[in-house]
């Protein structure tokens, strides 16, 4: 039953720690960065999944990202070589913003992101 109890704490836990900076977004808000220039390398990516001896490894490649922000910091995101058939439009629209100015020309194109901060999630960028 303590096992049990110590599972369930555990758990709990771990959700908690991944939901906060979505609940802190929501309370937050989004807000607007603008990023100077950018620069893209691919690179190599895991995912694992299943359980119990039954872990399927899944090796896929990644545009990273790597941004200047006009504050100084740097922003890394990663970003899928294609963009997926069934993605929303907002989404499309954010892929073929990055696209454009750190892929197509890397380091000399500037934009402006809305970004929840806590999450990291682009809702919305356009090229300056």
């Amino acid at each position: 039953m303590a096992g049990r109890v110590a599972i369930s704490l555990a758990f709990g836990a771990i959700s908690i720690a991944y939901l906060t900076p979505f609940v802190r977004d929501a309370t937050d808000g989004s807000r607007n960065v603008t990023v100077t220039s950018c620069t893209n390398t691919v690179a190599q990516r895991q995912q694992r999944s299943g359980s119990r001896g039954r872990t399927r490894v899944i090796n896929y490649e990644v545009y990273e990202i790597t941004m200047q922000l006009a504050d100084g910091s740097t922003r890394v995101q990663d970003m899928r070589l294609h963009p997926r058939d069934n993605e929303s439009a907002s989404s499309q629209a954010v892929y073929d913003v990055l696209y454009e100015a750190c892929v197509t020309h890397p380091g000399t194109t500037g934009m402006t992101l809305k970004i929840m901060p806590h999450s990291r999630t682009i809702l919305a960028a356009r090229l300056n």
